[in-house]
């Protein structure tokens, strides 16, 4: 049985590179409005922390949040949160 911590992982490594992308999607920016996705702490380079459990190599263009923002992100989509993610 594969650890709810494994979806998590994969979940993340599966999110397309256009959602993540530094710059916000054309009809955003043509609109005049601001990136939802600006209002999140996100780590761009580097190492990002899964918790104690894991550490991983954000690749270039892709974006990654620490636990808190990860709750928040899960929350401010409109899903429920366990408040125990880790990344």
């Amino acid at each position: 049985m594969r650890s709810p911590y494994f979806a998590l992982l994969a979940l993340s490594l599966l999110t397309t590179r256009a959602a993540l992308a530094e710059t916000p999607p054309a009809d955003v920016a043509a609109a005049g409005e601001e990136d939802p996705l600006a209002q999140f702490a996100w780590q761009m380079e580097g190492q990002g922390k899964l918790g104690t459990r894991a550490t991983l190599e954000i690749p270039q263009g892709f974006r990654f949040l620490e636990a808190a923002e990860a709750s928040r992100l899960v929350e401010a989509m409109g899903n429920l949160t366990s408040r125990k993610e880790v990344g």
